[in-house]
């Protein structure tokens, strides 16, 4: 990429800027829509199915389908995709386009496929690979191994509507396109509505389960349908056609090798946390879960969503070899991460225990269950801006057509957390490995920035806006504790009135610290806000 002729002017940089903040609105808000729906969604399950065995068994067996999806479907695929669409959008019109993703969907369902049949064939052993914990116990591994048969179609179907989410993305729709992961959310919580009117009458709770797969299933079928008006009107709608037909699609291949082995390095560390609490108490596997669920919204809104974005425009750079906006799109979206997910950390590491309580602690859903996923949900809070960081340095990385890089780290990282796991477990238990998985991202997110600086350098302002947002999380969180220990002393130790007013509090409250700092992204984030 070369460096363009001198600074762009303070207004189209403003321009960008508004364009950039008018995309990450409507992504945020599909997104947050979206996560709603998924709190709700994993709350039924929490009230239904409580958070013991049979919960296990199912997230054991959908984190398995899900390591697949996210690994080709919106991991290496999508990552490899864009900035390849975006070229032959440019080069070639969108004629060539089409054409290009019409060969492409043809070959990744033909893959799909094919390894969905493989992956029923091979469940069981699979599922001790994954789960090696579960063999002390043949009916529990029996039924893990049973939903993992059930919910491997899931993958073909969420694999399609991922390459139909980047397409879209690619073209700069970001709201249908964000929405569309609600489809799942909607399948599993008619299902549940279905058992809750009693119209479903399975005779056990085993049957329960087996039916809740199954919903799963058909969910991501459903979303990967919706999205198809949006593609036929940008002139996408998938047909069949020779996986070979489009040099794109080889370009895409050229850059999906290495992007597999970077996401496939992320996912596996999911599965090595799923591995080490496969040996602890029941209801581990589920802790960890609703734990990163909670992790999810502030990561999803302003973590993965700016990612999204940023690939999309930094590819757009990239392609026209404007290194200044590169460098300025790049220290824009670090320093938008920071001001949001900073505070977000500071708030969940105060409210842990009464947010897990408000939210899942219902129905067959227990105490303890609760006190163990608020313990899991501190030590995963302490990585929060890693984690955000992370996606947007592996994205920017992406868009510079270097997949090399992300694999090397993506395997540091999966080596660091498991010597961390290993050296935490014993006195931490699952809280150990909450702990490993965000001290392993925080020095991998170091070294990726570290490799972005000495190759487009970053704005020095970047490191300016970080340490004024670091200060006022840490004063907001503070006065988070202050004011939860003041209800305390009042009594007032409902969990919906400690979670409530303490959030209610701490938004003007960091809003107000963020101006008194003079933090330039509250510019930004106030743009989302009206947008939205």
């Amino acid at each position: 990429m070369a460096e363009s002729s001198g600074l762009a002017s303070e207004a189209p940089a403003e321009g960008a800027r508004r364009q950039f903040a008018r995309h990450m609105s409507a992504f945020t808000l599909a997104t947050l829509s979206s996560r709603i729906l998924g709190y709700v969604r994993d709350a039924g399950i929490a009230y239904f199915f409580g958070g013991g065995s049979y919960t296990d068994c199912y997230y054991a067996a959908f984190r398995i389908a899900n390591f697949l999806r996210r690994t080709l479907g919106e991991g290496a695929m999508s990552a490899s995709f864009v900035p390849v669409l975006t070229s032959v959008t440019r080069e070639e019109g969108d004629r060539a386009a089409a054409e290009f993703h019409a060969s492409l969907w043809s070959g990744l369902v033909l893959f799909t496929a094919a390894l969905t049949s493989l992956g029923i064939v091979f469940a069981r052993p699979i599922v001790l690979a994954m789960t090696y914990g579960f063999s002390s116990d043949p009916g529990k591994l029996a039924l893990t191994t049973l939903l993992t048969r059930i919910l491997f179609p899931f993958f073909v179907f969420i694999t399609a509507a991922a390459l139909a989410q980047a397409a879209l993305f690619a073209r700069r729709s970001f709201f249908a396109a964000a929405l569309a992961p609600t489809c799942f959310s909607i399948s599993v919580l008619a299902y549940l509505g279905l058992l809750a009117a009693g119209i479903l009458r399975p005779a056990g709770m085993r049957e329960r389960v087996i039916g809740l797969a199954v919903a799963a299933a058909a969910g991501g079928l459903l979303q990967w349908l919706v999205l198809l008006p949006g593609l036929a009107r940008q002139g996408l709608l998938p047909r069949p056609r020779a996986p070979w037909g489009h040099p794109g699609v080889r370009r895409v291949l050229a850059l999906l090798g290495p992007s597999l082995i970077s996401v496939a390095a992320e996912q596996v560390d999911a599965f090595v946390d799923t591995l080490f609490a496969s040996f602890l108490a029941a209801g581990s596997i589920t802790a960890l879960y609703n734990a990163n669920r909670l992790l999810q919204l502030p990561l999803a809104l302003f973590g993965i969503s700016t990612a999204t974005v940023a690939l999309t425009h930094l590819s757009d750079h990239v392609a026209s070899g404007d290194v200044s906006e590169y460098r300025r799109t790049l220290s824009d979206s670090l320093a938008l991460t920071a001001f949001v997910l900073l505070p977000a950390s500071a708030g969940l590491l105060a409210l842990a225990g009464p947010m897990v309580r408000l939210l899942f602690q219902h129905g067959a859903f227990t105490p303890e269950a609760a006190r163990t996923t608020a313990g899991a949900l501190v030590f995963l809070a302490l990585g929060l801006t890693a984690y955000g960081w992370m996606k947007v340095l592996v994205m920017a990385h992406y868009a510079l057509k270097d997949a090399v890089t992300p694999v090397r780290v993506g395997v540091l990282k999966v080596a660091i957390n498991v010597v961390f796991c290993l050296a935490f477990i014993g006195a931490l238990k699952v809280r150990g490995l909450t702990l490993a998985a965000s001290l392993s991202s925080w020095i991998c997110s170091a070294v990726l920035l570290a490799r972005l600086h000495s190759r487009v350098g970053l704005e020095r302002r970047l490191w300016v806006s970080v340490a004024k947002s670091a200060g006022a999380s840490v004063l907001l969180g503070l006065g988070c504790l202050a004011w939860l220990s003041a209800l305390h002393r009042l009594g007032g130790t409902r969990p919906w009135i400690e979670t409530t007013t303490t959030i209610g509090l701490a938004v003007p409250v960091y809003l107000l610290l963020a101006s008194l700092f003079g933090i330039e992204e509250r510019r930004v984030v106030r743009r989302l806000l009206k947008r939205a």
